[in-house]
């Protein structure tokens, strides 16, 4: 019997320090939580005007025609400036072309003027 109660006051003393470690744990983690959790708000910051995004188009100033840079049209032809292809707003090829190289098109005239065609994917 003595046996008996030994065994079973062990089998307590593990499960109550098994229970107090992990209280202890978790009270360690959520005071760890509570202090990340007053870290500074997020700040949005805008860009100036002068950084939004440039792009180029066809001017008509020399006859010829120039390159110039000007804020991006949502409704522009685009085209790569090292391609033979124009395309379409809402093209697919547009993904492909690098932002550095793409240049932009009011009119389907201006862009045939430029030496470009009308690309497959955007008939």
């Amino acid at each position: 019997m003595r046996e008996s109660l030994l065994k079973q006051i062990s089998t307590v003393w593990v499960m109550v320090s098994l229970l107090s470690v992990g209280g202890a744990l978790y009270l360690v983690g959520r005071i760890d939580a509570s202090e990340s959790l007053q870290q500074s708000p997020i700040e949005v910051v805008y860009p100036e005007e002068s950084a939004v995004r440039q792009h180029t188009v066809m001017t008509e100033d020399s006859g010829e025609g120039q390159l110039k840079s000007v804020p991006e049209p949502s409704e522009a032809l685009v085209a790569s400036r090292n391609g033979t292809r124009y395309y379409t707003p809402g093209c697919s090829g547009i993904g492909r072309i690098n932002a550095e190289n793409r240049i932009y098109f009011d009119t389907v005239e201006e862009a045939e003027a430029y030496g470009l065609t009308l690309a497959q994917a955007c008939q």
